[in-house]
């Protein structure tokens, strides 16, 4: 929750200047809080889960995409993987 509430006053304004804030998260491994999902339930435009799995092979969803659209340009971050086995072998990432 820490982030989301650092970032409320600023989504609120993003919000109110008529962009959209939309996410997707990942629940199966269990790392997403509640309070997490509740927050972009009432303060995001859309929230999307992701159901990756939970069987033998059941990955920890860990994508971070962030996309910033005007009317003419916009630009795309994207960083989620690392040289660890979770970001090289087992993890979902982007």
């Amino acid at each position: 929750m820490g982030p989301f509430v650092r970032l409320k006053s600023a989504l609120h304004l993003w919000r109110q200047s008529g962009k959209i804030v939309e996410a997707i998260f990942g629940v199966d491994q269990k790392g997403t809080s509640r309070q997490a999902l509740e927050f972009a339930l009432s303060d995001f435009d859309n929230t999307f889960i992701a159901h990756i799995g939970t069987g033998a092979f059941s990955p920890t969803f860990h994508p971070k995409i962030y996309i910033f659209q005007g009317n003419n340009h916009a630009i795309t971050y994207i960083g989620s993987n690392n040289f660890t086995l979770g970001g090289m072998e087992t993890n979902a990432e982007s």
